[in-house]
């Protein structure tokens, strides 16, 4: 009887091991996913609207602090996705920690979307960070420049890198270039960045002005630019800055801030004259497929990588060292 006991427990066990490693292999497919191609800031990506050039009229959607992507980030991109915009902006904190294997969960999830429309993605504080410059690199290598512009329907649209601060520097001399070549060819000049030119005071809870970003709201100022999209206060926040309207969008899936309840997208509208703005929104919600994906891309997979990699290191030795 004892052994009979021993028996079933053991076959328990190689059942669910099986079981495991048959879900691990089902995912790591997901894992190893090319990046969609319509995701990122190639000039492949921006030549696609090219295309729909004529009249003035057009759509874009903006979504931020997505913080490792859930199943509400994604019913938040559908919802975006269904108003057909011309483009969607992903305003930084796409992941919630600077690592491949974030990146790869990302990916995956981008996977799932099948936008039908470009998708640009700006470096929030999360994505990026000067102690690790490889993750900088690793941002270019995946999602193309982080500095970049374009011209469409005869407006100017700018994407910044502030996301840390030594990149603060260079972008700011990148939007002084392109706005002393660009601006004048512009009926309107929308910018996007990660961090606002203001932050929350934790005591008065009153905005208040960051005066390191004295060169950006001179050059806002200057060239009368005419919106600034940020994300990174997890908020929805709406400031004007002498004649430009700076909109901050609220979470698409981090941690909820201030007064808003939840998580929240944005579709602007230009009609040739007009700016529009509507707000769609997504309730948090877990789904099993979901929590199953989060714990092997994030928890067991970069296990796997770190001990195929040393496999693979031991077995270069040995061949080096004639061990092998």
């Amino acid at each position: 009887m004892h052994n009979k006991r021993i028996k079933l427990w053991m076959l328990f066990f190689v059942i669910n091991v099986f079981g495991l490693l048959v879900l691990a292999g089902w995912g790591y497919q997901e894992y190893l996913l090319p990046l969609p191609p319509w995701l990122g800031n190639s000039r492949q990506n921006i030549d696609k609207l090219a295309h729909n050039n004529n009249d003035s009229a057009f759509s874009f959607a903006l979504i931020a602090d997505i913080h490792s992507i859930r199943e509400y980030s994604e019913d938040l991109f559908d919802k975006l996705l269904l108003t057909k915009p011309d483009f969607m902006v992903i305003l930084g904190d796409f992941v919630h920690a600077a690592d491949i294997h974030e990146y790869h969960f990302f990916t995956a999830e981008m996977n799932e979307i099948k936008s039908p429309c470009p998708v640009f993605i700006i470096p929030g504080n999360h994505d990026i960070t000067d102690d690790n410059p490889a993750t900088k690199q690793l941002f270019k290598t995946l999602w193309g420049p982080m500095n970049f512009f374009f011209h469409y329907k005869g407006c100017l649209f700018i994407f910044l890198n502030n996301a840390t601060h030594k990149s603060v520097p260079e972008s700011w001399d990148f939007l002084n270039n392109t706005l002393a070549r660009e601006a004048q060819k512009a009926k309107k000049i929308f910018l996007f960045s990660h961090i606002p030119p203001f932050y929350r005071d934790r005591n008065s809870r009153e905005l208040v002005t960051n005066n390191d970003y004295a060169p950006l709201l001179n050059l806002i100022e200057q060239y009368k630019v005419d919106y600034l999209f940020t994300g990174h206060l997890h908020e929805r926040v709406v400031k004007r800055i002498g004649n430009c309207m700076v909109l901050s969008v609220g979470s698409g899936g981090g941690k909820l801030r201030g007064k808003d309840l939840l998580y929240n997208g944005i579709i602007i509208y230009f009609d040739g004259n007009t700016i529009y703005k509507k707000d769609l929104f997504a309730h948090w919600t877990m789904g099993v497929e979901d929590a199953v994906q989060r714990i092997l891309f994030l928890s067991i997979y970069p296990v796997i990588h770190e001990v195929a990699g040393i496999f693979h290191d031991s077995i270069r030795y040995g061949k080096k060292t004639g061990r092998g």
